[in-house]
């Protein structure tokens, strides 16, 4: 299993993922939606595949600037695992939680 950044052609991988997760709605909107969230500069998609590039699972994530603290705060907007990859680990998957860590926001430069 690898972790990579989401791509727009993920779009319908996230979206059979989201209707897993009872958004039964998301399929005519998905692709746009990612399309937004690819490009914007405080939001992450990672994508977790297998060795096939197969998408297993996904975290969209925001950056929020905070005037208090020294960084940026990440909220996970969705996690998601296909339900025939559950408990396999993806959720503890180290550069995943790197990942997150180390994205930088252009606001907080």
């Amino acid at each position: 299993m690898d972790i990579r950044d989401g791509r727009l052609e993920d779009a319908s991988t996230v979206a059979a993922l989201l209707e897993q997760l009872g958004y039964s709605e998301t399929a005519r909107c998905t692709k746009d939606k990612l399309r937004q969230l690819i490009s914007h500069p405080d939001a992450l998609l990672l994508v977790a595949v297998d060795n096939t590039d197969k998408v297993l699972g996904f975290v969209s994530a925001h950056f929020i600037l905070q005037l208090g603290l020294a960084g940026d705060v990440c909220r996970i907007s969705y996690f998601c695992v296909d339900q025939q990859s559950r408990s396999s680990g993806i959720g503890r998957c180290g550069s995943s939680k790197t990942r997150l860590r180390s994205h930088r926001s252009p606001l907080s430069h």
